[in-house]
Parts: C-alpha cells; structure tokens; sequence
C-alpha cells in the first residue's frame, strides 16, 4: 500500500513540475542562482506569499553540493506554486562538521527570531541533514529554540559514504573536511540520542539512490542502528532517486 501511494505521489509531483507555470519554474532557477552568488549563509527570497499560508515558514538546508540545482529548482517550484514564506540554508563541505553546526544553529535561531510566532519547517536534504540533526541535539539539550519547530532529514547518509580508514585523509584533503567526517558517519554524534519534533525520510531501493548504499553494497548509508529520532519517525521510499526525493519531501511537506 505504502509503495502505491508513493508511487502515485511521485506520478502527481512530476506532472506538477512539468505543468507548473513558466514564471514559477523562471523564478525557482533564478532563486537558485541567488543562493550560489549569496556570500550569506542564510538566503531569503521575494516570492509571493499568500496570508492563508503565513502560519508555517520553511527552512531548506543544503545537502553537499548544490551541483546545477535542479532538485532544488523542483522543490523552490512547489513553495513559490503554494506560495508559503522560505529559506535556504548552505552547507560548506571545506568547513569542520562543528563549524557547520554552528551555522545552521546560527540560521534556525535567526529564522526563529524573524518568525517567533510561526511553525517553522526544517527540510534537511542529504548531508545537510546530518549536520543540522547535531545542531538539533544541541539545541534540545541547551535551550529552547526548537519549540515550534519540527526537522525532517531527507536522504541523509548518517552512517557514512563506506570509506575505509586508510581513505578518510584523502577525503579530507580532496573533499573537504565535512565530507572527511562523513565518509565514516555520525554515529558517535548520533546515536542513542532520542531526539524529538523531527523525523526521517529514507530512501530503501540502492538500485535508484546509489548513495543509499556505497560501492553498490546493502549497508544503507542512511540508518544507524539507533534512529536519532526513533524507529517510529521513519518514512520510507522505495521508488525515488536521490535527487528525486527532495522534491517529494517538498511535496508532502509544505502545505497548500
């Protein structure tokens, strides 16, 4: 049931995105410039935003590389087409993985600050999600920031790219240090936490998303053996790519 369901939200997604006006599809990819020319770590935007939907804000966290966009062009089509208040947040993969968590608490206390009476909704895309589930542990143990806002990691690879020991310093040095942390994961960081107000949207099928399962293995790179947020606060795809499933979580996530 859950894949027919899935399957046909994916159907009524890519229709969307085919159909969706011009101007609104001109505006997402346009939007995605501004966030690669922005020296800000947080990026707003100017798009319309109707007074039926100012109860709810959302927050988009970067995964590694925003590449040419186009997941993120998909996913800014459906805010701008449902027309609800965003933001973008980037992730610096030269930077440490305790320098990204500083900024995305940086942006989710600026984000609260700027709407302190509105749920704001985190949408945490692949390696971004993995920072921004530390930052959410730290900002559950330290303060009360998180009230009123709920965190949905999306395709995240919170158990690592499966490099070998020996292969992690080339990581660092090539890649850059907070794809050298990830290539072994964040297990020491994040398990056993039991982390509220959030959730896991996880890709099952390594055929379609082969970052799920590195060098074509069954380890799902996107489980640990203890969820941050608990078993419970899993959804599962099994008929999404990774880039596919952004737009999807996009979809079911922001309201009409």
């Amino acid at each position: 049931m859950n894949v027919v369901v899935t399957l046909l939200l994916f159907i009524l997604t890519s229709v969307a995105w085919a159909d969706a006006p011009s101007e609104s599809r001109t505006k997402a990819r346009l939007y995605i410039q501004k966030v690669k020319k922005s020296p800000q770590t947080l990026v707003d935007f100017d798009n319309q935003v109707d007074n039926a939907h100012k109860s709810t804000v959302y927050l988009f966290i970067q995964g590694i590389e925003l590449g040419n966009g186009e997941q993120w062009a998909a996913a800014f089509d459906i805010a701008i087409q449902r027309k609800v208040r965003f933001y973008f947040h980037k992730i610096y993969n030269r930077k440490s993985l305790n320098r990204n968590v500083t900024l995305i608490k940086h942006s989710l206390r600026e984000v609260r600050l700027r709407h302190p009476f509105q749920q704001v909704e985190i949408i945490a895309y692949s390696a971004g999600g993995a920072a921004t589930l530390v930052a959410w542990r730290d900002l559950e143990r330290r303060d009360s920031n998180s009230r009123g806002m709920y965190l949905t990691t999306v395709a995240s690879p919170l158990s690592g790219y499966g490099a070998p020991f020996f292969a992690v310093p080339f990581v660092y040095l090539f890649f850059g240090a907070y794809n050298g942390k990830l290539a072994r994961g964040l297990a020491d960081e994040l398990n056993g936490q039991h982390l509220t107000h959030c959730r896991h949207f996880v890709n099952m099928d390594c055929s379609l998303d082969r970052h799920s399962c590195p060098h074509s293995g069954t380890s799902n790179s996107e489980l640990l053996s203890q969820m941050p947020c608990g078993t419970d606060s899993i959804t599962e795809f099994h008929n999404e790519t990774h880039e596919s499933v952004l737009a999807r979580a996009a979809e079911i996530i922001i309201h009409f």
